[in-house]
């Protein structure tokens, strides 16, 4: 409750006091006539008026005091309030006022300086002073300055010393904060906020304008800083929005613009119109010129080069190293490099004159090794240094070479040469396949098949089919297409020897040879008479079954009726792979009938003799 200022008073209408009620500058009042009246400096009792609109007194005014010191002097005792001053319905309740350019109140209690603090006026400003000195000033503008006289912004603080400084505290966690223009201790260095409970700058501003995140030394427009080692923590900027953060670079010459930003959960760069250039996807997908990554790294383009390393040296030499791509991944000591496409100076580079080779390499123990080459002039060597437009060194004696220019060959004629590394001596040549098939034109000529078949001319083993056959036993079986085409074999020019589409063979006469050499026989001797067995043989005239009617017939035996005397002569005769028949062994009855004519001719000549004898007698 507010503590009242209480008068002498009486309700009593035209009573006035005398001069023993009071005392200098006391008041009395007279609530009935509302009449105030006071003692003056000579003892006389002075009527102030009946509902008087203004106070005037003559002489110091004390409440409190029987001794005033000044106009007004109020002495307040124990803890009531010294002046109460309620307000109406005007605008101001109290109104100080100076007849010169400043107008002070000053605030003192018993261990203030003498007239040291104070609120005063000057020229529609208003200014605090303490221990003599001003602190603040509101200016006529409603600017506030802290440190100045002249505040020129809403809040305006200077010092020269760490005490520019705002100050935030919060009682609930024991935390200090300060927004100040200087780092502690630090002279000129700039604007910072204070961690004043962990003494640390999270942010400042050096004098350059250059902003420092959890650093005081930013050597950039932005420096962010975190030596925090803690795992997904870090340096950063974290932007959000509610569909598309994004963060904008330009440049102020030439206007040009470039954004990163979020994408459905993607990172993107874009151009100045927005079109996307760049995607990071979650999965760790990079599209450049795709929204839509399905592998590690895709470039989608136009058609145009769509990744280029350069070597930024002016002046190429023959083998210089240009750039490479390499393929690696972590092990448990190292990061291990597992290939690379490498390139390199083929030649030294001259105007509009790039020779490059092209290497690819793998990792073998260790130890990264070339595998495959593509020269500057688009030579192939794998293995090896090309020296034709495909070259292949398997091993030391196997190197196989491609080229148009093999002397046996001819020049311009595709070739395969095999030889050792060194090229000095030829070597065999192998194939392992399924079958082997050679074509020439647009058809295929021949073939090696997956039993070992040599195929001339046909696709199948079917010796139905025309063609020649060679099987891997040895057999050889050719098959015409006309029965009218006989199989020939030439020498010097002419028909020596030929097989009949009848299956009859001509060759030049008394030149056909038998091996007889004594020495190859064994189990020698003479042979039997035969002439019992061809007098069993029936002679026959015939037709073959392929055979026309018309052709003339064939003279022979009948394979079934000379088993049942002489099986020794009688064979097999396969008509295909599937059909056999009999079939005689006719050189072998040669013989024998060459047996039984020498029996005949003995028995001729003894006849011979008989008939002599008889004759003679």
């Amino acid at each position: 409750m507010a503590t009242k200022i209480v008068t002498k008073n009486s309700s009593t209408a035209s009573a006035v006091p005398t001069a023993s009620d009071l005392v200098q500058g006391e008041l009395a009042v007279n609530v009935a006539d509302k009449r105030l009246f006071t003692e003056d400096n000579a003892g006389a009792i002075v009527e102030l008026g009946t509902n008087p609109s203004a106070l005037t007194v003559t002489g110091n005014v004390g409440i409190g005091t029987s001794s005033p010191s000044a106009n007004l002097e109020i002495t307040q005792s124990g803890n009531n309030v010294g002046l109460l001053v309620a307000g109406g319905s005007y605008n101001y309740t109290a109104k100080f006022e100076s007849s010169d350019a400043e107008a002070n109140i000053i605030i003192e209690d018993s261990n203030s300086t003498n007239d040291g603090n104070m609120i005063g006026v000057a020229t529609n400003d208003m200014y605090f002073i303490t221990a003599a000195a001003e602190r603040m000033r509101i200016s006529s503008a409603g600017n506030v300055g802290i440190g100045t006289t002249s505040p020129s912004k809403g809040l305006h603080l200077n010092f020269s010393n760490d005490l520019a400084a705002i100050r935030f505290q919060n009682t609930a966690n024991a935390k200090v904060w300060d927004l100040t223009p200087s780092i502690p201790d630090v002279a000129n260095s700039g604007f910072s906020l204070h961690n004043v409970t962990d003494n640390t700058v999270p942010l400042h501003v050096d004098n350059s304008g250059n902003v420092g995140i959890g650093t005081s030394s930013p050597a950039f427009d932005l420096d962010i800083l975190d030596t925090s080692t803690a795992s997904n923590t870090g340096a950063g900027v974290n932007i959000a929005h509610a569909t598309q953060p994004q963060l904008r670079f330009a440049q102020t010459t030439g206007n040009y613009r470039m954004y990163v930003g979020m994408r459905t959960n993607d990172l993107i760069i874009a151009n100045d119109s927005g079109a996307e250039k760049v995607r990071f996807e979650q999965n760790g997908n990079v599209g450049i010129g795709t929204s839509s990554p399905v592998t590690a790294l895709e470039i989608s383009t136009d058609g145009t080069d769509q990744l280029t390393l350069n070597r930024a040296d002016a002046s190429i030499s023959t083998n210089n190293t240009l750039g490479g791509i390499v393929v690696s991944a972590d092990d448990p000591t190292a990061n291990r490099s597992g290939a690379k496409i490498g390139f390199t100076a083929g030649a030294n580079w001259t105007t509009n004159n790039f020779p490059t080779n092209i290497i690819f390499s793998n990792d073998a123990s260790g130890t990264m090794t070339e595998r495959m080459r593509i020269d500057s002039a688009g030579n192939v060597g794998i293995g090896c240094t090309p020296a034709s437009k495909l070259d292949l060194d398997i091993s030391t004696n196997a190197r196989g070479s491609f080229s148009s220019s093999i002397g046996e060959v001819g020049s311009g004629n595709f070739a395969l040469q095999v030889t050792n590394s060194a090229g000095s001596a030829l070597k065999p040549l192998g194939f392992r396949a399924e079958d082997i098939r050679f074509a020439t034109g647009s058809a295929e000529r021949m073939r090696i098949d997956s039993s070992g078949n040599l195929l001339v001319g046909k696709t199948s083993a079917n010796d139905s089919v025309v063609g020649l056959r060679v099987s891997s036993l040895g057999v050889i079986t050719s098959t015409i297409a006309s029965p009218s085409t006989n199989t020939y074999l030439m020498y010097s020019g002419g028909y020596k020897f030929y097989v009949n589409t009848n299956g009859g063979i001509s060759n030049l006469s008394a030149n056909n040879v038998n091996l007889s050499d004594e020495r190859e026989k064994k189990n020698i001797e003479l042979l039997e008479s035969q002439w019992d067995s061809l007098k069993q043989w029936s002679l026959k005239k015939f037709h073959y079954n392929a055979d026309d009617d018309s052709d003339n017939k064939k003279l022979g035996v009948i394979a079934q009726e000379v088993e049942t005397h002489n099986p020794e002569v009688i064979d097999e005769f396969n008509v295909d792979d599937e059909t056999t028949r009999m079939a005689v062994k006719e050189q072998q009855m040669m013989w024998m009938a060459i047996k039984a004519l020498q029996e005949a001719q003995t028995r001729i000549e003894t006849l011979e003799t008989r008939v002599t004898e008889l004759e003679n007698n």
